[in-house]
């Protein structure tokens, strides 16, 4: 699938969208909105729970926005895959904050992905993952190639976020 933009705005707004999202082989080109893709929200708190999420084979080419997956804290994602997804753009929105966010989840899969956007010398991510949920999550992180982002993978850990489960293998 080829997708192109409209007016620039995000590409995907999924608000009230539960269940499962699978996008793959998508070439999604030119989008300029600071807000990519979130799956089930227009950025805000989930009211409908997505089951799986898995986002595998895509080139992201020139967008500007970030792409988001949040689950809820009652019920928490069961899974989310980004994949081996090409990730390529010459500028980001002053309000991107990283290529990848995945929250409220069981389990987190962050492999074979290559991205690369303008060198901006702030705090802009590659991958973005954090629980409020008291169930338990994993976080499999994997052979991604990223270049001119300051962060790596960011993971919230304090007072209202739960660690990674550390006994998980």
């Amino acid at each position: 699938a080829v997708v192109s933009p409209m007016n620039g705005t995000a590409w995907w707004v999924g608000t009230g969208l539960a269940g499962n999202v699978t996008c793959t082989n998508c070439l999604v080109e030119g989008f300029t909105s600071w807000l990519l893709a979130d799956w089930n929200t227009s950025s805000g708190t989930p009211t409908r729970a997505l089951k799986r999420v898995r986002v595998k084979k895509n080139y992201f080419k020139n967008c500007k926005g970030s792409i988001a997956a949040r689950g809820m804290v009652s019920e928490p994602i069961k899974l989310v895959q980004y994949m081996n997804n090409k990730f390529i753009s010459d500028t980001t929105d002053p309000l991107f904050w990283d290529c990848f966010e995945a929250n409220n989840c069981k389990r987190v899969e962050v492999t074979g992905n290559e991205a690369s956007i303008e060198a901006q010398g702030d705090k802009r991510g590659f991958l973005q993952t954090w629980s409020r949920s008291s169930i338990p999550w994993t976080l499999y992180y994997k052979d991604n190639t990223i270049s001119n982002f300051k962060v790596g993978g960011k993971i919230a850990s304090n007072t209202t976020f739960y660690a990674v489960d550390s006994f998980n293998d």
